[in-house]
């Protein structure tokens, strides 16, 4: 071992502290972040030039340690996943008797930058990257078994596609399945590497999982506060719950002086209703979090497809809602223009009303009911073409600076 590449404090001597250091065909340029586990560097694969973050294990352990094992199986894993919402695999493997995993690096914030100092996300905007991350978490359970065990804001990498602000070409990526559980492996536990800045709860022994609490406290479900063996895609709905619920109310479902006190309440408290913090929000939306964060798993959303069609629902409804604010490109002449949307029920009560004016010839399908409903309608205005649904620069939130 080479002892010179460990700094006093116990931690790994970063890399690239006197320049550019090239592993297999990666160039790394900076160190992100190093913990007991390992580091993290930001570079670039040398064929093609796209960015790269790389997990090295640190020179330290022990190649036949669990923790070696556990992460040579997050990189077989991985390697498996190939989803737009999922952080990709880039390439792996050994660096001076150390195994290496390469991901595609997104040049983007995460949603925490977009909620500091209590700010909040829209709505629509917040349901709209909900999705995305919903369905790349559905792929990798299908795909592999995968439970991520630390869905949160800060795990979501958002690629901006070049504008300032959250708008309908952003992207959302999941990133850092450093805690990933898969399930069709009961003895295959917690997946520990890197720097803990996010808060996370990570045990510190090798034991099996039995009583173990791993995750992040402010949104992990009550199943990983008791550190039950049989932990599923489920605890991801009722993470992902909680990232919606401080998305739109712009704080945690519970707060408290302490992990432990944060813990206790997702195990113990009824979850508050985010309308209360949140008044403008949609019905179909607190449904939406409130059976995501069901205390009992068997209250929850059954599968993933059911809770992204929620999802989707509830985002349908809010862009067929009131008048909403749409803000443009500065060089766009058209700004800050309202867009009316008439709400749902008014629609159901002209629809309703409109039936009954029409005469009994006039079935549903016909042309002149059509024109009755077409009158009745007027005033209606379709979701603009830069709504989340189509392509566009309808921005929600701008990032902070």
């Amino acid at each position: 071992m080479d002892d010179a590449l460990v700094s006093t404090d116990g931690l790994p001597q970063d890399l690239t502290a006197n320049g550019p250091v090239a592993i297999d065909n990666f160039t790394l340029t900076r160190r992100l972040g190093a913990g007991a586990m390992g580091e993290v560097y930001l570079g670039s694969e040398s064929i093609t030039g796209r960015g790269i973050a790389l997990k090295l294990i640190n020179r330290r352990i022990n190649a036949d340690d669990v923790s070696v094992r556990r992460f040579l199986r997050e990189i077989e894993v991985m390697a498996q996943l190939v989803h737009p919402h999922v952080a990709l695999y880039a390439g792996h493997g050994v660096w001076h008797g150390k195994p290496y995993l390469a991901m595609e690096h997104v040049d983007g914030p995460d949603l925490s930058t977009f909620l500091r100092g209590g700010a909040r996300i829209p709505e629509e905007a917040a349901l709209f990257l909900i999705i995305q991350v919903a369905e790349g978490l559905e792929y990798a359970s299908q795909r592999t078994g995968l439970v991520h065990r630390d869905v949160k804001p800060g795990n979501i990498i958002l690629d901006l596609a070049g504008q300032a602000a959250i708008c309908a070409a952003t992207r959302a990526k999941v990133i850092d399945f450093g805690l990933a559980k898969f399930q069709e492996i009961a003895d295959f536990d917690d997946i520990h590497f890197g720097n803990n800045r996010t808060g996370a709860v990570r045990d510190t022994t090798d034991q099996a999982s039995a009583g173990q609490v791993v995750g992040t406290p402010a949104y992990m479900p009550p199943e990983q506060v008791r550190g039950d063996k049989e932990i599923t895609f489920s605890a991801d709905i009722y993470s992902l719950g909680a990232t919606l619920f401080h998305l739109i109310t712009g704080r945690v479902p519970f707060d408290g002086r302490t992990p432990a006190l944060v813990m206790v309440a997702h195990l113990q408290d009824p979850t508050p209703d985010p309308t209360q913090f949140a008044p403008e929000m949609r019905s179909a939306t607190r449904d939406l979090i409130l059976r995501a964060m069901a205390k009992d798993v068997q209250h929850r959303h059954r599968t993933w497809d059911q809770f992204i069609s929620a999802a989707r629902a509830a985002l349908t409804l809010v862009q067929q809602g009131p008048t909403r604010r749409i803000t443009r490109k500065p060089s766009d002449p058209i700004s800050d223009k309202q867009v009316r949307i008439r709400a749902p029920e008014e629609t159901s009560r002209i629809v309703k009303q409109a039936l009954g004016d029409a005469k009994p010839g006039q079935m549903s399908g016909s042309d002149a009911l059509s024109q009755l409903l077409a009158k009745r309608l007027s005033g209606h205005v379709a979701p603009p073409k830069d709504s989340p649904s189509g392509p566009g620069t309808a921005r929600w939130g701008r990032k902070p600076g």
